[in-house]
């Protein structure tokens, strides 16, 4: 059985609502990830994701090179 782990990430910064969540959604679909993407009363992001570790580190350089 393979570990899963869960990240809890707030996104700030040049993200355009709701392209930006299904953008998220498609990225972590792909990568077998597990979740959900919220938008913050402040124009930030809230993004809970569960996978292998492996899977959310790519996860999150994407969201990174998004942002």
């Amino acid at each position: 059985m393979r570990e899963m782990k869960r990240i809890i990430a707030t996104v700030k910064g040049k993200i355009q609502r709701v392209e930006y969540r299904d953008w998220a959604d498609e990225i972590a679909s792909s990568l077998g990830i597990k979740g959900f993407v919220e938008n913050l009363g402040d124009k930030s992001v809230r993004v809970v994701a569960e996978g292998e570790t492996q899977n959310l580190k790519n996860f999150i350089e994407f969201l990174y090179a998004r942002d």
